[in-house]
């Protein structure tokens, strides 16, 4: 009878240590099977808005589709993002994320921050994960757009989206007026004298009721007089006060013949303008598919570059969608693979084209896009892109360019209308700058 008990006991014994075993099988091979699906994970950090006042068609569809592509050329990745982030909140929210360094791996620069994250160190350098990937070739993309991530010498970011600016013209109200369609290298000068012919009160109502221009600003004839702006501590340092003063009398002259009036904002949707200055994602918006079909249904409308200072080409403004990397992002390699990846994948850079009103910052791209679509090939060509694109100012991205910009442009409006001189609209531009830059300090 013992040895039956001792017999069952050892059994029992033996039992238990086998379920044991199968147990501890089971969950080595459930860990190993855990520590396979555990995803590395790359933040991003994006927002919804532009600066070219342009609705988007669909916000998050761009990210969506081209993050599953990468996450499926990167088996074990998965990208993440926050989504609801205004533009306007976005600089204060990635501050935020900064300040308690948890910032994204990936992230969207503003125009606004790109210095200060350059400057302070926050952005990691791009130049050696670009000279020593095969697969990536800065030739392949506008010029201007790769310019636009370069700080001190050393590239901070790339470009994802561009956006140029030029003009487009009333075709239908400039013959009308027995006025000669300008060439792509017209000049300012020009561009007054027809401004001037087409102002008009043609119901003899006492007020103009056809104008020469909207939307045409100082800074346009600033920039084409190969005006610029620079970090400093003075006015004097910061913009060229003869060039300014040469912009000033151009925006002068538009004043003067317009009679004070301000041109209302539908009078070009009427055809009561000749030109009007218009950002590409604007062109793309008001002429949806089919081209033929056109917001401006009662004029030929199409697009010619800005008018040149002094026989000098033409310039426009060009925005631009930049990724930057995290100095402090524990998955750099990863990082500059979904930055490169963002800008240089050609199906990625399709879907910027198909999703959202820019244009690809890769030229290849661009140019397969148009070459298939034969109505917007006619209306806006390569060669036409290119030429505007590679005139382009990009405008400055230190610290106190913005505020500058909007006090200066608020004197000069406000000084015209009051008709003051050039000197002294000239001197209160500079004491106001001259306040905003010691003020900064």
């Amino acid at each position: 009878m013992i040895n039956e008990n001792k017999s069952g006991e050892n059994m029992k014994k033996y039992s238990i240590a086998l379920v044991v075993i199968v147990l501890i099988i089971i969950s080595f091979f459930l860990i190993q099977a855990l520590k396979s699906e555990k995803k590395t994970v790359v933040q991003i950090g994006i927002y919804s808005g532009n600066e070219w006042g342009v609705p988007q068609i669909d916000v998050y569809r761009i990210y969506d589709e081209a993050i599953k592509l990468f996450e499926k050329e990167n088996p074990g990745v998965s990208v993440e993002y926050r989504s609801g982030t205004l533009m306007e909140d976005y600089s204060e929210w990635l501050a935020q994320r900064i300040l308690i360094g948890n910032e994204p791996d990936v992230f969207i620069v503003l125009g606004e921050d790109f210095d200060t994250l350059s400057y302070i160190g926050m952005l990691e350098p791009l130049d050696t994960y670009i000279e020593d990937d095969p697969n990536f070739h800065p030739e392949d993309f506008y010029k201007k757009g790769i310019e636009a991530g370069v700080y001190d010498g050393y590239q901070y970011a790339m470009p994802f989206q561009i956006v140029p600016t030029f003009m487009i013209v009333n075709e239908t109200l400039l013959k009308d007026n027995n006025l000669a369609i300008p060439n792509m290298d017209w000049t300012v000068g020009e561009f007054l004298r027809m401004c001037e012919t087409l102002t008009q009160d043609t119901n003899q109502d006492g007020m103009n009721d056809q104008y020469g221009v909207v939307g045409y600003g100082w800074e346009n004839t600033y920039y084409a007089a190969k005006g610029t702006f620079e970090a400093g501590e003075k006015a004097i340092d910061v913009y060229d006060e003869e060039k300014l003063r040469k912009a000033i009398e151009v925006s002068k002259a538009l004043y003067t013949q317009n009679s004070g009036q301000i041109v209302p904002p539908y009078a070009f949707d009427q055809g009561l303008v000749g030109f009007k200055t218009f950002s590409l994602a604007e062109f793309r918006a008001y002429k949806p598919y089919p081209y033929k079909v056109k917001k401006y249904s009662d004029f030929i409308w199409e697009p010619i570059s800005f008018p040149g200072v002094d026989q000098e080409t033409s310039i426009g403004k060009l925005y631009t969608v930049q990724w930057g990397m995290s100095s402090r992002s524990k998955n750099k390699d990863l990082a500059w693979a979904f930055i490169k990846f963002m800008s240089n994948d050609d199906a990625v850079q399709q879907m910027v084209w198909d999703y959202t009103y820019t244009l690809p910052t890769k030229i290849s791209v661009t140019n397969q896009a148009l070459s298939q679509d034969d109505l917007m090939n006619n209306v806006l060509d390569s060669a036409f892109l290119k030429l505007v694109i590679d005139q382009s100012v990009i405008e400055p991205t230190f610290k106190k360019y913005q505020k500058l910009i909007e006090s200066m442009d608020t004197r000069i409006k406000v000084n015209i209308m009051d008709d003051k001189s050039m000197q002294e609209i000239l001197r209160s531009v500079r004491e106001e700058a001259d306040s905003i830059l010691e003020s900064e300090h």
